[in-house]
Order: structure tokens, then C-alpha cells, then sequence
């Protein structure tokens, strides 16, 4: 805290200088666009000229059965769980084991 003597000091030390308000707000205003192009400048650069004709050449990959089989897979266990409620769970790890691992 500043007591009333230094206040008193430091109020006749800078009573002469002016305030340029405008001056003040420019700055700030300068700070704050550093500030955006140091966050935007990155993101701009990297996005820049990532799309080449080699991208555009390359089809999109085909699903082909993978729905299917997710869906048949799904189907298998559920219909094993739900037969299988008297807590005996070897239908159940019959199911899994028999079904092909996601590679």
C-alpha cells in the first residue's frame, strides 16, 4: 500500500505529464493483434498448402462388409447374452471367442 505522503509524492512527480489517451488505446490495441497472429499465425501457416493434386488423386476408402459384420457380431452376442440369463456365461464366451478380432 502506498502511504499519503509517497501518493502525494508521486502525484506532483507525474502531475505534469500528460495523458494521451489515445496513445494508450493504440497500444493496447497493438498488443492485442500480436497477440492474434501469434495465435492465428501457426495455424495459418500449417494449413497453407497442405491440399496437393496426390490428395485428390487417392479414392476414398470403401466400408465394403464392415457394417455387416460389426452388426452380425453385435447380433451374435446379444442373442447369446439373452438366451444365456441363468448365469451360466459360456454361451456368451463361446460368442466372443468365435467372432474374428477387429485388426
Amino acid at each position: 500500500m502506498v502511504d499519503a505522503n509517497e501518493k502525494a509524492k508521486l502525484m506532483q512527480q507525474f502531475a505534469g505529464e500528460p495523458l494521451h489517451d489515445l496513445k494508450v488505446v493504440l497500444k493496447c490495441l497493438a498488443s492485442l493483434l500480436i497477440l492474434v497472429i501469434m495465435v492465428v499465425g501457426p495455424w495459418a501457416f500449417l494449413s497453407a498448402g497442405t491440399f496437393t493434386g496426390a490428395q485428390e488423386a487417392r479414392p476414398a476408402t470403401k466400408l465394403g462388409a464392415a457394417p455387416s459384420e460389426s452388426k452380425r457380431v453385435f447380433d451374435e452376442r446379444r442373442r447369446a447374452h439373452e438366451t444365456d440369463r441363468d448365469g451360466n456365461f459360456a454361451a456368451v464366451n463361446e460368442a466372443t471367442r468365435s467372432s474374428p478380432a477387429v485388426e
